[in-house]
């Protein structure tokens, strides 16, 4: 409902402050009334539930029931060598499902995010567990959102909702965005709600402000979580057939007993004798050893698996890859890097082609492109980061950065020189975004960036930069500039246009 809220209705709604945010008494309040912000896991398993869930298999069954059987005919050692058996199988199993659980508990802890937050007019760091309804929390690229929170500021904000939505584009966030209160919520899909931002989901670019509507379960992710937790376990293809062997191995046991007892019965034969005969035939029709192998191979599996670091939980799940035999995905990041390159470059009437033994058409320019404004352009008019440990912003973004370091042009360094002083930032109606920073330049202090859609971009310029001097932008370079726009266009290449102005 919120996303119909305007901002002062938001803040009334959920008894926050716009400016100083919570304080932190009232904040601890509101914890310990409505809990910590965090998913409420299931109920943990004892080490002994754990273990008899390991024995929870048809085949299992029989050989318990053949170990009974061969105790009551008095042939010890075999039912030693079954109940052996299954002990090993079912250690096996629970050593390995535990060695998951305990790597699975490691990775939720380094995940664990903090969020920064105002309270009391101050910014602090705090864990996003200790968050409640009504805070004020700041947001900025390469963050995880920590909370559900209604957008009070935005400034370039894109936040990346695939992991509710499934669509990897990151979506424009904007705070003064209201839904039309004539529809019914349920119509506007999460997407489009342009005002809101959602737990777990990533801030790629920007930055803002928001105050927490939801936390913990009453959270998108929340409700997600809580139907997930509410579904019934379906077993592996492998729990399956061997499910099906063991009834097969019981009926054909039965059958078996039951055949030879009736047999001895109408040859007037000994009947006891005969019924530990039949009971002999079927425990040996038992295969003691499959559950033993199986269990064996699995872990082998699973070891080769942990090599390319891959966590397998339940032994059995392995299997399961083994019966995919189609996998289906519509989303560019599921099966890939989700990472762009740039293959090619139209820089002053020549055309740049990425090869693997550099780009060829450079060679007309000088080779110190840090001076050029069109590398400047592409690091400076950029919200995204690069750094040794560190891919943060829009994939496109990211992109341009990595073009602009093989030519030996690097962020940080270009923005110790020309800081940033003033953006506008892209919207839908621009097509463009624009930056204005601090000049080097003696004659003209300031220098603004633009990016964008080629055509708008194209039709703000009036000069063509390239290696031989400007040139006036007459009528057919700008043609020949769009048509080979439109030729990148064909070959499925996004294109983008830079330009620059000096302002005094």
């Amino acid at each position: 409902m919120y996303t119909e809220y305007t901002i002062e209705e938001t803040a009334k709604a959920v008894s926050g402050n716009l400016v100083k945010g919570l304080g932190e008494e009232e904040a601890a309040k509101r914890l310990k009334e409505s809990g910590k912000n965090e998913m409420c896991a299931p109920a943990g398993k004892s080490w002994l539930g754990r273990f008899l869930e390991q024995l929870n298999d048809p085949l299992i069954y029989v050989l318990a029931v053949a170990a009974a059987i061969s105790l009551c005919l008095k042939e010890d050692s075999d039912a030693i060598i079954i109940a052996a058996v299954v002990l090993v199988n079912a250690l096996v199993g629970l050593a390995q499902e535990g060695k998951a659980k305990k790597a699975l508990d490691s990775l939720k802890k380094l995940a664990s995010p903090t969020a920064i937050v105002i309270r009391d007019g101050e910014k602090k760091e705090i864990p996003a567990a200790l968050l409640v309804k009504g805070d004020l929390v700041s947001l900025e690229a390469g963050c995880q959102v920590p909370a559900d929170l209604r957008l009070v500021r935005s400034m370039n904000l894109k936040v990346e909702e695939s992991a509710l939505t499934g669509e990897s584009l990151p979506i424009e966030k904007d705070a003064a965005f209201l839904a039309k209160r004539s529809l019914p919520l349920s119509s506007l899909p999460l997407g489009d709600r342009r005002n809101m931002a959602y737990m777990s989901t990533i801030v790629t670019g920007g930055r803002g402000e928001g105050l927490v509507t939801a936390t913990g379960m009453d959270t998108e992710i929340g409700k997600i979580a809580r139907l997930i937790s509410q579904d019934r376990e379906e077993p592996t293809p492998l729990q399956k057939r061997l499910g099906d062997l063991g009834k097969v191995l019981s009926v054909l046991s039965l059958g078996l007993c039951a055949s030879l007892f009736l047999l001895a019965a109408v040859q007037k034969r000994d009947l006891s004798d005969m019924l530990i005969t039949a009971i002999s035939l079927a425990v040996a029709a038992v295969p003691e050893g499959l559950p033993a192998v199986v269990t064996i191979c699995l872990a082998l599996s699973v070891t080769r698996m942990v090599r390319v670091n891959t966590i397998i939980r339940r032994l059995p799940s392995v299997e399961t890859l083994g019966a995919v035999s189609v996998v289906c995905s519509d989303k560019t990041g599921t099966l890939t890097q989700n990472r762009m390159t740039v293959e090619k470059c139209f820089l002053g009437l020549t055309e740049w082609k990425g090869t693997k033994a550099g780009w060829q058409g450079r060679e007309s320019w000088d080779k110190t492109a840090l001076s050029h404004p069109f590398f400047q352009g592409l690091v400076l008019c950029n919200d995204a980061r690069l750094g040794p440990s560190e891919r943060v912003g829009d994939p496109t973004e990211l992109a341009l950065l990595d073009f602009a370091g093989l030519m030996g042009v690097r962020k940080d360094e270009l923005e110790k020189r020309c800081p940033r002083c003033g953006e506008l930032a892209f919207d839908a109606d621009r097509k463009m975004m624009t930056t204005c920073h601090l000049s080097d330049a003696p004659y003209a202090p300031f220098t603004a960036y633009t990016k964008g859609a080629p055509e708008q971009v194209l039709a703000c310029c009036d000069r063509l930069l390239t290696p031989d001097g400007v040139l006036a932008l007459t009528q057919d370079l700008r043609r020949r500039i769009l048509k080979e726009a439109q030729e990148m266009s064909r070959e499925a290449l996004r294109t983008l246009a830079v330009a620059y102005n000096r302002l005094k």
